[in-house]
């Protein structure tokens, strides 16, 4: 029978809540005694808190207390002493082993099964290529990589399965992103629900692990001022990157549920959005999953990819059946902005654009704005079109994927939500949500 992740959700409250005022814990339990055990605790769960666990979880727990007691008669422990014939007889011949290197391996085992989900649809997963790299190991390699990333490039971490229950078609977007060059020192962030669709989405129990993980809210940022839309941390020089490293794989495992580091991705690129290789981390990069040159297939037209583009968006919206507008896109709202995809035929592109500010003119510290983001934007262009400020992304259409799709979608969406209330402040116009204000005239005060 295969074995199932350990979660400190599974055991019982009444458990938690004795375990948590036994060591004078506060908060939410789950996440305090995570926080004090470690995600799926070890032997010291069983030496500091034996008492507590005798008396609120073994003294009701029949078949665990059996399974301790029967275990530990088969090592040969009390021996010599009189079998015990009731349950307080039981219980006081298992407080006598409390120093008993035996009884805690016993224990420990018997109370992770006591907290693992036994569904059938969450087995842990078979070992794969890095399947032997440990979380603490990684959680090491991911530090040491942290120091060495120049304040010109930029790494995600991703996880690459099956997310979380629900999900569609293995392509949950979680991520956690790091930018050592930003103006308040090291950044770090992680996705959240402004780019998160359907299934996908976290849960309230989630985001409120996120601030428990010490990531701020989005939502805490000044509105206005072109705060990030994801939960975010900045670190100050000297940068701490053990500790950056530890929120961030605590994230990946107990948020986003990645099971193993062999469930992770990276993608590490530079300003100019060339990538390159990480040396020193054992998770994979970003695959093209492409076939060798000689048994690719004849390239398809747009004609041909059409419907897989567009079954690809019905999961990803979880929609029966899509409607294009009037000219064609299919809009997809992601936070405040509105994304548009449409589908090009030659070359066959899926080309995303997102209207951030419109109703203003032309002026050099606009222009200059542009420039600025687009220093900023790794993979979303944005352009003044004459009429309006955009952002642009363009996909190949040929081989692409769910998570291709669903990628270009979040990217754009996330530098709307970044730059359209900002672009707004400083220079009026229209929004596409929200209510617009006459465009600022020049020589106002407040350019970028």
């Amino acid at each position: 029978m295969p074995r199932y992740r350990f979660r400190w959700e599974q055991v019982p409250e009444s458990i938690r809540i004795a375990l948590a005022e036994s060591l004078g814990l506060t908060g939410p339990t789950d996440i305090a005694l995570a926080d004090h055990f470690g995600p799926t605790p070890s032997e010291d769960l069983i030496r500091g808190s034996w008492p507590a666990l005798l008396d609120t979880w073994l003294a009701d727990d029949d078949a665990s207390r059996k399974v301790i007691f029967d275990r530990l008669q088969g090592r040969g422990f009390g021996k010599d002493r009189q079998a015990p014939r009731t349950v307080e007889e039981e219980l006081e011949w298992l407080r006598a082993c409390r120093k008993t290197k035996g009884l805690r391996e016993v224990a420990l085992d018997a109370f992770l099964v006591m907290g693992e989900r036994a569904a059938a649809d969450e087995p842990i997963k078979e070992p794969s290529i890095s399947s032997a790299l440990s979380w603490d190991d990684f959680t090491a390699q991911l530090a040491s990589v942290l120091a060495r990333l120049a304040r010109e490039n930029y790494l995600i971490v991703y996880v690459d399965d099956d997310g979380r229950d629900g999900s569609q078609d293995g392509d949950a977007p979680y991520y956690v992103q790091f930018a050592p060059g930003s103006e308040k020192g090291f950044r770090a962030e992680a996705v959240g629900n402004r780019y998160l669709i359907g299934f996908d989405r976290l849960s309230p129990e989630d985001e409120r692990r996120m601030g428990a993980l010490t990531w701020l809210s989005p939502d805490s940022e000044t509105e206005g001022t072109g705060g990030d839309t994801n939960f975010y941390r900045d670190w100050p020089v000297p940068t701490p990157h053990a500790e950056i490293a530890e929120v961030a794989v605590r994230t990946l495992r107990e948020i986003y549920r990645a099971e193993s580091p062999s469930d992770l991705r990276y993608r590490a690129f530079d300003e100019q959005g060339r990538h390159f290789a990480v040396p020193g981390v054992d998770i994979l990069p970003a695959a093209e999953d492409e076939p060798p040159a000689s048994t690719r297939p004849t390239p398809a037209t747009m004609a041909e990819l059409r419907p897989g583009i567009e079954s690809m968006l019905e999961q990803l919206l979880s929609r029966d059946r899509l409607e294009p507008d009037k000219a064609g896109d299919y809009p997809v709202r992601i936070g405040d902005a509105m994304v548009f995809v449409r589908l090009l035929d030659e070359p066959p592109l899926v080309h995303l654009f997102a209207p951030l500010v419109w109703g203003i003119p032309m002026t050099p510290q606009l222009l200059d704005a542009v420039n600025e983001a687009n220093l900023r934007s790794p993979f979303a262009r944005i352009v003044w079109t004459g009429k309006e400020v955009m952002a642009l992304m363009d996909v190949p259409a040929r081989g692409m994927r769910p998570e291709d799709l669903r990628f270009a979608m979040s990217m754009v969406g996330h530098v709307a939500n970044s730059l359209d209330h900002e672009l707004h402040a400083k220079f009026g116009g229209q929004v596409m949500f929200g209510e617009g204000r006459p465009p600022v005239q020049a020589g106002d005060s407040g350019y970028l």
